[in-house]
């Protein structure tokens, strides 16, 4: 498997919004919410994180319109989410975005928690769920 990391095109929002909101809908707590619930609220959640954070997108070599995962974060410590297809997961993807984009010689705060993300960063010591993070000056 070959792929690489750039910087997102407006094209690729609608792509992370739709899986964000599936993807922690069901890999977290919040699936005890009422779906419809959860998606038109937590949409806004998602409206101000994008809007104030980076966003590094994994894609294949051969053709760069082909979204494998991506990683939404602040620097130089702070993952709000991290996200690959499920055919692609074990590969390396979300290691190599994390590694592209996160100090881990430095403690990492993550805002999001699912099932996924702790099998990912389990390895690492230097983790810490701070959800509050997500609110500037936390």
């Amino acid at each position: 498997m070959h792929w690489e990391i750039r910087q997102p095109k407006d094209s690729d929002i609608s792509f992370i919004y739709a899986t964000w909101l599936n993807s922690y809908h069901y890999d977290s707590w919040t699936k005890q919410i009422q779906k419809s619930i959860f998606f038109d609220n937590y949409k806004l959640v998602i409206d101000e994180i994008l809007n104030n954070s980076k966003i590094k997108i994994a894609c294949t070599k051969i053709d760069q319109d082909i979204i494998l995962g991506y990683l939404v974060y602040d620097e130089p410590h702070i993952l709000h989410y991290c996200f690959v297809k499920q055919d692609f997961r074990r590969f390396g993807i979300a290691n190599s975005l994390v590694a592209d984009s996160i100090d881990t010689k430095s403690p990492i705060t993550i805002t999001h928690r699912t099932k996924s993300i702790l099998s990912l960063l389990e390895p690492k010591k230097n983790i810490s769920f701070n959800p509050f993070k997500l609110y500037k000056g936390v």
